[in-house]
């Protein structure tokens, strides 16, 4: 179960980290 949260978490931290650059570039899609 620990190695399953951890992997939620980094997807989680990368989903934001990804959210966050394509935000910082204006790249962001606006939403439907």
């Amino acid at each position: 179960i620990n190695a399953v949260r951890r992997g939620l978490r980094q997807l989680q931290y990368r989903h934001d980290v990804l959210d966050g650059c394509l935000t910082g570039t204006g790249l962001v899609l606006a939403p439907p």
